[in-house]
């Protein structure tokens, strides 16, 4: 019966109508596994199998179900029709029977009903009820699981949770605009924004209600979702600042693996983001850029493993910026105590050359060549085995200022197609 061939031919049609017959009656003695193959088989609904035959099945199963006490037993006649509800009946069985098997499951098997029931109502058309039930099985999470993977379980709820409804309540207002084929194309666009952002605008404050309910540390997760949504939403942005400020302290702490695995690594990054964010913006104060800026410092200064994790987000901030001197200086000082002395060089001789520095870039970019070969030479050992390296490297600056340079350097950065212009070589 699992032949595609077969199931194609007249004789397996009469085998499906014959079963399609018996096997409501056998329901009550055969063993999971059989029942799973025999509704497989009639789910390929050739003949087409009547909805009163499948509710019948349906209704048998959920009988012995309800009156099996043991779990062993119980869960995989469970699966099998809920497999069945899946298939053959609309979203309201299914949902009815998953909250039924959370109820009566140990806590071995809770957190897989619990996703299971959040991703079926997560799937639907928005509605109130729904919404209800979704925030309440954010933080439902088996008691056996440790406070680490617990977190970890609800802060993926809720991160999805958000996306999902921001989505679905889109799609709700989008319904409601009449004949949006009709609209103009500005229209249309701003019809679907204005959608958007009330979508985003009701996660939002469903969010901080929400929050208010929560203990740490999943409380400081809804908050980090909370001020994101708000500078999205760009409001409350002076609270925002205040409420990430309170999750970095005032000066860097040094991170370990205990910071890591809880979580608080990673609030405290998302806060840093969104601090930059804000300060890269034109309502930015120069109190609250340098405010930013010294705590940056603080990190590199610190020293360590993260001293050019710090060193990185100067740069992402001075480019945010446009201060390009500060860079300039930044860099300079980067390439004697950095330990990847060779990319901060590349991104130096860059900014160079767009400044028209052109002989200090080619003499940053020698440099890197002569310390990357001689690296690879050591490793790899044949003769010019790092130029395709170093090509792939360096050729995208070159080919931004192969057309100043006058003395053919750039060629034997760059290929054939792209070094036309150098004007010796």
């Amino acid at each position: 019966m699992g032949s595609s061939t077969f199931q194609r031919s007249a004789v397996s049609r009469v085998i499906r109508t014959e079963l399609a017959e018996r096997l409501p009656g056998l329901l009550e003695t055969l063993k999971p596994r059989d029942i799973r193959n025999y509704t497989n088989w009639l789910s390929v609904n050739d003949p087409v199998i009547e909805q009163a035959t499948w509710n019948k099945i349906a209704e048998t199963l959920r009988k012995r179900w309800d009156a099996d006490d043991k779990e062993i037993s119980r869960r995989p006649l469970g699966d099998v029709l809920q497999e069945i509800y899946s298939r053959q009946f609309a979203v309201q069985p299914q949902l009815e029977f998953l909250r039924a098997r959370l109820a009566r499951s140990s806590d071995r098997y809770h957190d897989q009903l619990v996703s299971a029931l959040f991703h079926l109502l997560l799937g639907q058309p928005w509605s109130a009820e729904f919404e209800e039930e979704l925030w309440s099985l954010v933080p439902n999470t088996a008691e056996h699981l440790g406070a680490s993977q617990r977190l970890s379980f609800q802060v993926h709820r809720l991160r999805n949770l958000i996306d999902g409804l921001t989505q679905t309540r889109f799609e709700a207002d989008w319904r409601k605009v009449e004949h949006p084929e009709d609209l103009k194309r500005d229209e249309y666009r701003d019809q679907r924004e204005q959608a958007m952002q009330q979508a985003r605008t009701a996660v939002a404050d469903r969010l901080a209600v929400e929050m208010d309910k929560q203990q740490p540390p999943l409380r400081d997760w809804y908050q980090a979702e909370l001020v994101y949504a708000n500078v999205v939403l760009n409001r409350n942005l002076e609270q925002a600042a205040a409420q990430c400020w309170q999750v970095l302290g005032e000066t860097p702490p040094v991170e370990t693996e205990a910071t890591r695995m809880a979580g608080t690594a990673a609030l405290r990054e998302r806060a840093l983001v969104t601090l930059m964010n804000l300060a890269a913006r034109k309502t930015a104060t120069a109190a609250e850029i340098a405010r930013l800026l010294a705590y940056i410092d603080a990190g590199i200064a610190a020293g360590g493993e993260s001293a050019e994790t710090w060193r990185h987000q100067k740069y992402l901030m001075w480019v945010a910026l446009d201060r390009a001197d500060e860079l300039v200086a930044a860099l300079r000082g980067w390439i004697g105590k950095s330990e990847f002395a060779n990319q901060w060089r590349v991104v130096l001789a860059r900014l160079l050359a767009e400044r028209g520095e052109i002989e200090a870039a080619v003499k940053l970019f020698e440099t890197v060549e002569q310390d990357v070969g001689s690296l690879l030479r050591a490793e790899v050992g044949p003769k010019n085995s790092h130029r395709p390296t170093i090509g792939c490297w360096l050729s995208g600056t070159w080919r931004s200022i192969a057309g100043t340079i006058t003395d053919g350097r750039c060629c034997k950065y760059m290929p054939r197609a792209e070094n036309r212009n150098c004007k010796i070589g």
